[in-house]
């Protein structure tokens, strides 16, 4: 049975952290390893993991997000990877099997964002206008390029360098380019993705997210070894991209991304 290693990123937000790792531990499906990776917490986190069956890591210094992401997976050696950051949830206990059956570059589900658990049902961020299914990798870019990342299970014989820069979408800039293995899509809310004003993606400085854009470059030179057009994606993807940044510029930013839970400010994750 192939292995799935969930990766669980944290820096002091114990007031998160039960309920993320509980949700992954009523995934149903059985080969599982879950990884807590601290990020120096100086809260109760530790005293939190150790009350759960899971592996725990403690960084003695603050090494940042994306070491982190980097130092997780590099101590585990699943088959597939999920990236769980503290301030999300599984709601789908199911979501790991079926991912793993569909056995794709990467496989995505729909998230919800909010304050709570009552967000559950409204706000889920979008996915490709198809059913559950697999897209061929020479159909994903130029098909399906307006989309949003959501929640992905990834094959880790895809990524060829990850988390290589630190940016905001570390995490796109990594899972994306696995696309080259098709995309699995299930189409259902898979989990809730936390908003509470310390979010990566919603605090970032606009010399941050023009940086950003390395994750759109990452697809596109993946796509070109592969000998598949990615130009006309590359463009739509730089134009999303640079809209995006003026809205943000202007205070334009989604409601979703600006509100909810408090929590600590030390790091954004």
């Amino acid at each position: 049975m192939k292995k799935v290693s969930i990766l669980i990123c944290t820096h002091n937000r114990s007031n998160l952290l039960r309920e993320c790792i509980e949700s992954a531990l009523e995934q149903s499906y059985p080969n599982i390893e879950i990884l807590v990776s601290d990020d120096c917490s100086d809260d109760d986190t530790r005293e939190i993991v150790y009350r759960y069956p899971v592996r725990y890591q403690w960084h003695s210094k603050n090494v940042g997000r994306v070491n982190n992401y980097r130092s997780a997976y590099w101590a585990t050696d699943g088959e597939f990877v999920l990236l769980l950051d503290d301030d999300n949830i599984l709601i789908d206990r199911d979501f790991i099997r079926d991912a793993v059956e569909m056995d794709c570059g990467f496989t995505m589900g729909g998230d919800y964002v909010g304050g709570d658990r009552k967000d559950m049902g409204k706000n889920l961020l979008r996915l490709p206008n198809v059913g559950t299914c697999v897209i061929p990798h020479e159909e994903f870019l130029n098909e399906y390029y307006n989309i949003h990342f959501s929640f992905s299970v990834f094959k880790r014989c895809y990524v060829e360098k990850p988390f290589p820069h630190d940016i905001l979408s570390a995490d796109m800039e990594t899972i994306l380019p696995c696309f080259i293995g098709d995309v699995g899509i299930i189409k259902r809310g898979v989990a809730l993705w936390y908003q509470h004003g310390g979010n990566a993606s919603g605090n970032g400085s606009l010399l941050e997210h023009w940086r950003n854009r390395q994750w759109i470059s990452a697809v596109a030179e993946r796509a070109e070894r592969a000998g598949i057009e990615w130009r006309a994606w590359y463009l739509k993807a730089m134009y999303r991209h640079l809209v995006g940044m003026g809205k943000s510029a202007l205070g334009l930013s989604p409601s979703y991304l600006k509100g909810g839970r408090n929590t600590p400010s030390s790091g954004r994750w």
